[in-house]
């Protein structure tokens, strides 16, 4: 579990919603598996996105750095 991450997206996805009137889907530990975020990006998006529309993906997560110094 990753409690910076969660805040992170918590407080974004609030502040997208009150402050600037967006649709927010937020997908959380358990929620945010590999299944359940194909399905909204290759099923759900594709059925409610249109050209017009403007569209936020944040992810944040575990990682690991490549041929980095630290």
């Amino acid at each position: 579990a990753l409690r910076t991450a969660v805040n992170d997206a918590s407080k974004l996805a609030e502040i997208l919603r009150e402050q600037h009137g967006y649709e927010v889907s937020l997908h959380l530990n358990e929620s945010a598996t590999l299944n359940n975020l194909l399905r909204l990006l290759e099923e759900t998006l594709l059925q409610q996105v249109t050209p017009d529309d403007r569209l936020l993906f944040y992810f944040a997560g575990h990682g690991i750095a490549l041929n980095g110094d630290d």
